[in-house]
């Protein structure tokens, strides 16, 4: 049953904007303005408004013609109502880049016949997303470096969800990752770059071997993903949505390296999307803020930390995943079809700040 605040909105959308075509004759042709005055004659007469001077002044209706339109504005309300909840958004051919069979309905995400790879799925952000995508109808591949955190992701998505067990930062495994996907499920319709790793400390502190470490997952392993997703993406006309950082447009205090590796994700995102849009791909990029994850639990616990860290935001607290993903289905789906090389803050407006105490 549809609820009678609905009925009321469509029943007002009709009378705005069919009242003409139901009854012609009841309303003047023109309408005049708030505050224009109304014509007079040469000898300062007031006169009706309307062309050339004709009045068209409303005829009171009988009240058997009032319940007739009445009643055929009741009945054009509902073919409004019963068209919204039938109507199912199909992609254009304006609208390549957005994958397959994506829409919008009662403000979820359709992803329905969709084929997903998340890397980093099996924890944190990445989990979330795919969560989100198999909740919203797509096929999702989980990909990841550990078998456990694999098998934990499968007992949550048990229905819609195919881990594969891959290191990004490994060229060899990535193409197998993306070999194996369009092999097993015929085509690859969204991609989500989001396997990063972390590692904090003052530059003239941190091991050679540290850094390789985060360079091979966050730089090279973007590197190799795009590098063999692209011509999927190609083929279906999909898009690719890398997982950056805002650390990745700021600084941070002890995090040189790692917001240098996501500074390149962001700028690798900007160019590829301009070498590929004209082949049908786009290609965008989120940017979180402080995010509570498998891997910054620990610091929840220092709450004088917190406090500093939601007073950065406007919002007034860190995120969760949960808040991070519907960027990610929003950027992959059609709603975002003319949207490419974008780098979105999702930081609670954290970057809205110039950095002055609160």
């Amino acid at each position: 049953m549809r609820s009678p605040q609905l009925k009321s909105i469509a029943f007002t959308c009709c009378v705005r904007h069919r009242w003409t075509e139901v009854l012609p004759t009841a309303v003047p042709p023109t309408m005049p303005g708030r505050h224009e005055p109304r014509p007079r004659s040469a000898a300062g007469e007031l006169r009706p408004h309307g062309h050339a001077g004709r009045d068209h002044r409303c005829r009171r209706l009988r009240p058997q013609r009032r319940s007739d339109v009445f009643a055929r504005l009741a009945a054009a309300a509902d073919s409004i109502l019963t068209q919204a909840a039938t109507t199912r958004h199909t992609p254009n051919a304006h609208e390549r880049g957005t994958g397959r069979r994506m829409a919008i309905n009662n403000m979820h995400f359709d992803f329905t016949g969709s084929v997903v790879l998340v890397t980093g799925g099996a924890t944190g952000i990445g989990l979330e997303i795919a969560h989100q995508f198999i909740e919203s109808g797509a096929t999702v591949v989980i990909a990841g470096r550990r078998k456990a955190a694999l098998d934990r992701a499968l007992d949550r998505n048990a229905a819609g969800a195919f881990p594969l067990q891959a290191d990004v930062s490994d060229p060899k495994q990535t193409a197998r990752l993306v070999d194996a996907t369009v092999r097993n499920h015929g085509r690859l319709d969204v991609v989500v770059s989001n396997a990063a790793g972390y590692t904090r400390g003052q530059l003239t502190d941190l091991d050679d071997n540290d850094w390789r470490a985060l360079r091979s997952t966050n730089v090279d392993g973007f590197f190799f993903l795009a590098k063999s997703v692209l011509p999927a993406l190609a083929d279906s006309g999909g898009n690719l949505v890398a997982v950056s950082s805002i650390s990745g447009s700021r600084g941070d205090w002890g995090q040189a390296a790692y917001n240098a590796t996501k500074a390149a994700v962001s700028n690798f995102v900007r160019s590829l999307a301009l070498d590929w849009g004209t082949r049908g791909v786009r290609v965008n990029a989120i940017a979180p803020a402080f995010t509570v994850t498998e891997l910054t639990q620990s610091l929840t616990k220092d709450q004088a930390l917190m406090n500093r860290l939601g007073d950065r935001t406007a919002l007034g607290r860190v995120a969760e995943p949960a808040d991070i993903a519907p960027a990610v289905l929003f950027l992959a789906s059609s709603a975002a079809r003319y949207i490419t090389g974008a780098v979105l803050p999702v930081d609670g407006g954290t970057s809205a700040s110039t950095g002055q105490a609160h």
